[in-house]
């Protein structure tokens, strides 16, 4: 069975790739654009990033017919400057504005040329082929001398998009659990169960938030579920861990999750028993279309985000927020989800990560027992409730909904959502839009590449070597 390959880009992204591939070319000609991105890969499925995109300049075609199309060799080579070894590809676009639906025999003659030029140039980089055609696009890699299909493309953005695109038979899975989804169909329309098989999605955290999440998830029908946690069922997590029983107690969390395996066979589950931290887990988070941070630690939900925003997936984070009241009883809780996109601000522009909380995460046992016995810290632990917790869950898996199958009053606008859980009636919800980069924030600074100062005009010299 050949590896899942799956190629993303941001909904911007596509609007070039849009405007530098026209259908309506005078004459019907071809035309083509560049791109560059990196490649995540990990248990089974290698997804393609796309990190920039380009056209093709006018008159920078060796040929550029109605049946035929060729950048010359300097525009591959500019680009192959930028390509950063291996781990990277880079992505040839182009157009057949008058059909057909597939690549041609002159497309697989260029395209292996190509894939050997990059290959050499660039320490290994690999070849993608992105074909815009009347009825829609066609995707494949060039591996080896052949050609491998791409079985699916997600645009991010709000919501998440899924273009069609000719590649492998449809799984039929799909078909043979139609009546386990009859219900959801009938409420989010006949495409959102076939968008969510396509989909893999990250969650952080298996605990009171992550293990029902995950068990969401699964039963909304999401084809790939990631869950990354390192830490083991304590007492304290038996109120508020189904399904954990007593006999789970120093048993990894990760594996109560394990059980979720038997609730639709068709979903695959991983699980990483691992920090968020650590390389094995970023690197399978990074595979993933949408990550979810549902720990009760605020770092760690940074590093999430920071992975996100380099895989370019979409990003939601859930939590609740008890205070303490004087007499050290919570007199005050709220449930949150919010959802960035890459380009928006991180979750501290965002007011949803606490600065206090992380610098206490990041002390060192001794210095933070001796600021709870001087009074700095209160000597308390995060108070928890399955309650509240249900709350977070079942807002973001509404969330998630809307985001994934267009689902809800308003999904292209990101929220930072908040329940105030012990409120009077008439202050019990509010949400804000979310904001961009905060002036001198690290997340002002932009994650994608320009592509406009890659390309060669024709006339000009070859750039140096960055």
């Amino acid at each position: 069975m050949s590896l899942p390959r799956v190629l993303r880009l941001e909904r911007d992204l596509l609007a070039r790739l849009e405007k530098a591939l026209p259908l309506e070319a005078p004459g019907g000609v071809e035309t083509a654009a560049l791109a560059f991105g990196r490649v995540a890969e990990a248990h089974g499925r290698r997804v393609f990033v796309v990190d920039g995109v380009a056209e093709v300049p006018t008159g920078a075609y060796e040929t550029q017919e109605v049946a035929r199309l060729r950048p010359n060799d300097r525009q591959l080579l500019a680009l192959s400057s930028r390509l950063r070894g291996r781990g990277t590809f880079a992505l040839l676009a182009h157009t057949h504005p008058l059909g057909p639906d597939r690549h041609s025999y002159a497309d697989d003659d260029y395209e292996q040329k190509v894939a050997t030029i990059f290959a050499g140039a660039a320490n290994g980089a690999g070849l993608v082929s992105l074909l815009r055609h009347p009825t829609g696009w066609t995707a494949r890699e060039v591996v080896d001398g052949r050609f491998e299909p791409i079985d699916v493309v997600w645009v991010v953005g709000r919501p998440l998009r899924r273009l069609e695109v000719a590649a492998s038979e449809p799984d039929p899975s799909h078909a043979a659990n139609r009546d386990i989804w009859a219900r959801q169909t009938l409420a989010l329309g006949p495409r959102a169960p076939v968008d969510l098989r396509h989909l893999r999605v990250g969650l952080v955290g298996a605990g009171g938030l992550g293990l029902p999440l995950a068990d969401g998830l699964i039963r909304h029908g999401a084809g790939s579920v990631v869950n990354v946690d390192f830490d083991t069922v304590s007492r304290s997590n038996l109120s508020r861990l189904p399904p954990a029983l007593e006999s789970d107690v120093g048993v990894l969390k990760v594996e109560v999750v394990e059980r979720l395996r038997g609730v639709h066979r068709s979903v695959e589950l991983v699980t990483v028993a691992r920090r968020v931290e650590d390389d094995e887990a970023q690197r399978a988070l990074e595979t993933c279309d949408v990550l979810i941070a549902a720990t009760d630690n605020h770092t760690s939900r940074l590093v999430a985000w920071k992975v996100a925003r380099r895989a370019r997936s979409l990003f939601l984070s859930a939590g609740t927020d008890p205070r303490l009241g004087p007499k050290g009883i919570v007199h005050r809780v709220s449930a949150y989800v919010a959802d960035l996109l890459p380009t928006d601000g991180c979750p501290g522009c965002n007011a949803f990560l606490d600065a206090e909380q992380m610098r206490r995460e990041s002390l060192p046992r001794e210095t933070l027992e001796n600021e709870v016995r001087d009074g700095y810290i209160p000597g308390v632990e995060q108070p928890a409730m399955l309650s509240w917790n249900l709350i977070a869950v079942g807002e973001t898996l509404s969330r998630f909904l809307e985001l994934v199958v267009g689902f809800g009053p308003a999904p292209e606008r990101g929220q930072v959502r908040r329940f105030e859980l012990l409120a009077a009636p008439d202050a019990r919800y509010f949400a804000h839009a979310v904001r961009p980069s905060a002036p001198g924030c690290a997340c002002s600074f932009d994650v994608g590449t320009d592509l406009r100062d890659v390309m060669v005009k024709p006339g000009s010299a070859m750039p140096s070597e960055p």
